[in-house]
């Protein structure tokens, strides 16, 4: 009985430490896919947790207030422990480091997950949401939303009423040149989207 566990246990770590040493080396490709999954449950789940802790905390309120201390602390481990387990899991993949190595899913992903700044006078800040693409221009009250976006594989066209900007992204996914017409480019700075 104790050999079969012993043997058991043995298999069972000699399978994480080959899965540990299998993650080290996966291919860009698959880093990128995995990131980007990650990125897209962080996304959809990060509303849906926020809800949670703050309903938890009012319900901590409440209690408190009632005079059910018991309850009050109760609700605040629970509020602690998930906060606690939920920061330590939140963390998605390492981002992809190159342009070269990604599919257009893959940079579409991507491209969801960054905001690109201009670094102009009048500059204009992109993002994209899957679908469309929004800009903020400097003075401007409102962002204006741009249908009818075309993305490639490193280049974006975002049409704006009289004119196209095309942004061009640099393998190294940290800056872009924003060309409006026969313009020249301007350079922009690409930056993680601010998480939640």
């Amino acid at each position: 009985m104790h050999l079969r566990l012993t043997i058991a246990t043995i298999g069972v770590f000699h399978a994480l430490a080959l899965s540990a040493q299998d993650s080290k080396a996966l291919p860009d490709k698959v880093v990128a896919l995995k990131f980007n999954y990650e990125a897209a449950i962080q996304r959809a789940t990060t509303p849906i947790t926020r809800t949670y802790l703050q309903e938890l905390q009012k319900l901590k309120m409440e209690y408190t207030k009632a005079g059910n201390l018991e309850a009050a602390l109760a609700t605040d481990a629970i509020f602690k422990e998930f906060a606690d387990k939920t920061s330590q899991t939140s963390k998605p993949a390492a981002a992809p480091k190159s342009l070269s190595k990604m599919s257009l899913d893959e940079f579409k992903g991507w491209l969801e997950t960054v905001t690109i700044a201009e670094l102009a006078d009048e500059k204009n800040v992109f993002e994209y949401d899957g679908t469309t693409i929004t800009s903020v221009q400097a003075g401007r009250p409102a962002p204006r939303v741009h249908t009818g976006v075309s993305v490639q594989l490193g280049i974006i066209a975002v049409p704006f009423s009289v004119e196209v900007a095309t942004i061009r992204i640099a393998d190294n996914l940290k800056t872009a040149t924003v060309t409006y017409n026969s313009q020249e480019p301007v350079q922009a700075k690409i930056t993680a989207k601010p998480k939640g």
